[in-house]
């Protein structure tokens, strides 16, 4: 029997493989021989036993698919007929698969959805209605077009939430509904709802926002700030799903700042996600936008901080995410789209919020590498966002500002150099030395300057700028020494050092203004009423009248600016377009001191004055008036000073304080003068007799020896005083008032210390008469303040005229 088995085994084992029957057999081994065998034999043996499981696992196969089909048919059914029957199978599902069969209830009326949130202590808020909400058929690929609701839950904000009001509400859950009808009533007209999403919410950190006012980290909480607002995304919207926003308020240091998250629908798979959170420290909510072309809108966040523009731009990329496949991804200026010096250097321009520079650098790039076929799709989005910001600077840059420093800032923010330098020299020449903007914090200008500088070092105007923004924070000195280390040629660094040197002139008047008080002379008239329109009021003042004041109009004649003495008309002032009266203030001095004497002579000599406040400035056509208010001239009578201007008394007189110092030399009579110096009184007597007989003092060719006339005119009054300026008194001669002539006034005559007349109020300034004599402050002369028929002036000698004129 063995035998006959070992030789089957060889014999089978010869026939399944002869080559290793001829290469293996060898006689001399018979223990290999014996193993091979046994294996071989235990083999054959098995060979029944493996092919009845083989036919038993199939059986069993075939019996385990046809059970789980049985099973899913009937799981379909139930999921159908009783979806409250398959709840168990919830725990075995991934949650962000959000299988409806696992969550569902019944569907229930608003009313039933909002008792059950009001139940478990939250807030059902007012729903968004979601009309032709897109839902996809079964089996067809079409989509037919159902009626939603977006329920927010909300639940009140507890103290450590970071609400700023105490009745705060915060957003904690998103319910989406679809509109269906009752299963068991299907007639029933009541409208029913049945849950298909949700969304737990949470705000964003508190550090997080607090961080957006600008670049550097704040330090604040991880705590979740409240949501509070939802709204729907209309205008312009992808059509991607369902957008929203979530939105909330939070005020740091006195800055608000509004937070939020972007929500998704998506139609195909009903899954409602959170995208990202977004923050705006100037309060403007995200909005749609193309921005790169192509049809498809970008997401905006306005992050801008000041005047510097700061959009971030998000696009909408695909990602490998069953339920929503797309994400929101920022377009960065991190990585260059192009590996190119010129295009690097673009990017530098732009991290510095010089955009409209990087713009025409990257446009210029583009034309280059464009027809070559090395323009990049990474490029032309990030060419895309800097001209977006380039366009909101441009536009900013383009504005009319009425204030020139504003104005400048803004034409820097955009790159203009020549342009801004040019309104800068212009405001120089007005003193206006700009210091506030070349120390301002709103922009780092020397950033800007330093980078645009790497890119091109040889601009003139930029080198201006840079030595400029030295000058202003670290000193003249230093700005010239930086300029010394800078590429330029003589006559451009000559003209960079007379700028400096102008800059210094403007802010060592600056400093005169500053301290500078008020030196006015003009002309006053009683005013019974004005129109507050036709006024500029000044320093803040009020165009009001205290009780028991009146309105004066001062029609100005000369003041003093700080430097020098200006005289009606005042056609040459070179007054700024932005605050001009408020620059007139300050040259007048009326912000130091805005009180002007009323002065009036009264028939009998007696000096009447008032004091009176500057309210408000009025300057056309070279005519400067002020409005002052104050008390009534004692014993005047107004209607007489302001309308008639009689002989009866002198017109008002308006003066600063500081503005005129009056020279009151010592009286002598002529007689006296005669007693000191014969020879100078022998000279004026025939002079003086003739002009007598020129004025109709005297009949003419009437002819009379000096002692007479000496004798005639010993009581007239003389005051000796140098009033051309050769260091030499002249001799000026007061006439006593005609009694015979109702409202006469005295007379004034001049003479040299030669004899020869220089001023006559009998012949050629007849109609005139001096008030006074003053020394003008500042002004390195001696006037003559004379009424005439239109008020006063302040004349003083011109030796080529050789005359007193105004």
């Amino acid at each position: 029997m063995n035998n006959n088995l070992r030789s089957r085994m060889f014999s089978s084992s010869a026939s399944l493989a002869p080559i290793r029957q001829r290469t293996s057999l060898n006689p001399a081994s018979p223990k290999r021989l014996s193993r091979r065998h046994r294996l071989r034999n235990w083999q054959i043996a098995l060979s029944p036993i493996w092919r009845s499981q083989t036919a038993l696992g199939t059986i069993a196969a075939f019996s385990s698919t046809f059970c789980l089909m049985v099973g899913g048919v009937s799981m379909s059914l139930e999921l159908m007929m009783n979806p409250e029957g398959v709840k168990w199978l919830e725990p075995l599902v991934p949650a962000w698969s959000q299988v409806p069969f696992a969550n569902r209830q019944a569907p229930q009326s608003l009313e039933v959805i909002q008792a059950q949130i009001s139940a478990q202590g939250l807030i059902p808020a007012r729903p968004l209605v979601l009309d032709k909400l897109p839902s996809p058929q079964s089996n067809e690929g079409l989509w037919s077009y159902e009626t939603g609701i977006l329920l927010p839950v909300m639940a009140r904000c507890s103290q450590t939430s970071g609400a700023e009001a105490e009745d705060c509400q915060k957003i904690v859950q998103l319910q989406l509904y679809l509109q269906v009808r009752s299963p068991d009533h299907p007639d029933d007209a009541q409208v029913y709802y049945q849950k298909i999403s949700e969304l737990n919410i949470n705000g964003p950190a508190e550090s997080y926002v607090i961080s957006q006012l600008n670049d550097s980290y704040i330090n604040g909480s991880s705590q979740p700030l409240p949501l509070t607002q939802l709204e729907r995304f209309y205008s312009k919207a992808p059509n991607t799903g369902i957008w929203f926003q979530l939105s909330g308020q939070k005020t740091y240091k006195g800055e608000k700042i509004t937070f939020g998250k972007i929500v998704h629908y998506n139609y195909e798979t009903r899954y409602l996600s959170e995208m990202m959170q977004w923050a705006s420290p100037n309060n403007q909510p995200p909005g749609w936008q193309e921005v790169t072309g192509g049809g498809h809108p970008e997401l905006i966040i306005d992050r801008t901080t000041g005047i510097e523009p700061n959009l971030s731009i998000y696009q909408i990329q695909p990602v490998k995410f069953v339920v929503n496949p797309i994400e929101l991804e920022e377009i960065t200026l991190n990585t260059p789209g192009i590996k190119t010096q010129g295009y690097r250097d673009a990017l530098w321009l732009a991290s510095t919020g010089l955009w409209s520079p990087a713009w025409e650098m990257m446009a210029y790039q583009k034309q280059s590498l464009e027809s070559l076929g090395n323009w990049t799709a990474a490029a032309q989005a990030q060419m895309d966002v800097v001209r977006f910001h380039a366009q909101v600077s441009q536009a900013q840059a383009n504005a009319r500002w009425r204030n020139p420093s504003q104005q400048v800032l803004m034409a820097l923010v955009d790159g203009r150099w020549t342009q801004a330098l040019e309104i800068y020299e212009s405001q120089l020449a007005l003193g206006n030395t700009m210091n506030d903007l070349l120390n301002t914090d709103q922009v780092d200008l020397w950033e800007r300057v330093e980078m645009a500088l790497r890119v091109n070092p040889k601009n003139i105007d930029l080198q201006a700028w840079g030595a400029l923004i030295i000058a202003a924070q670290d000193g003249e000195w230093q700005a010239k020494d930086w300029l010394n280390q800078q590429s330029a040629k003589e006559e451009d660094r000559a003209r960079l050092l007379d700028l400096l040197e102008k800059r210094s002139q403007a802010i060592e008047r600056n400093q005169k203004i500053k301290n500078h008080r008020s030196r006015i002379v003009g002309n006053g008239l009683i005013l019974a009423e004005i129109n507050p329109e036709q006024w500029q009021p000044g320093n803040g003042a009020s165009i009001s009248l205290a009780p028991g004041e009146i309105w004066y109009q001062i029609q100005v004649i000369g003041f003093h600016d700080s430097v020098l003495w200006h005289e009606f008309p005042f056609n040459d002032l070179q007054l700024p377009r932005y605050k001009s009266s408020d620059f007139l203030w300050k040259h007048l001095g009326l912000h130091n001191d805005p009180n002007l004497q009323i002065i009036v002579w009264m028939p009998n000599g007696e000096q009447q004055t008032v004091t009176t406040t500057v309210k408000a400035i009025q300057f056309q056509n070279g005519v400067l008036n002020l409005l002052a208010a104050g008390k009534a001239i004692p014993s005047a009578d107004p209607t007489t000073i302001a309308l008639t201007g009689s002989a009866e008394m002198s017109k008002p007189l308006a003066v600063s304080n500081s503005a005129l110092e009056w020279r009151s030399p010592r009286n002598l009579t002529l007689k006296q003068l005669n007693q000191q110096n014969p020879q100078w009184v022998s000279a004026i007597l025939p002079v003086l007799w003739y002009e007598l007989q020129l004025g109709g003092e005297v009949l003419p060719g009437l002819q009379t020896s000096p002692e007479m006339m000496l004798t005639q005119m010993s009581d007239w009054l003389v005051q000796l005083i140098d009033l051309t300026g050769n260091d030499k008194p002249e001799a000026v001669l007061t006439l006593k008032p005609d009694p015979t002539r109702q409202y006469s006034r005295p007379r004034t005559l001049i003479l040299e210390d030669t004899g020869v007349l220089i001023y006559s109020e009998l012949t050629s300034a007849k109609g005139q008469s001096v008030t006074g004599i003053a020394e003008v402050k500042d002004g390195g002369f001696t006037a003559l303040v004379v009424e005439g028929s239109k008020g006063y002036t302040l004349q003083r000698w011109s030796s080529d005229r050789r005359r007193f004129e105004f």
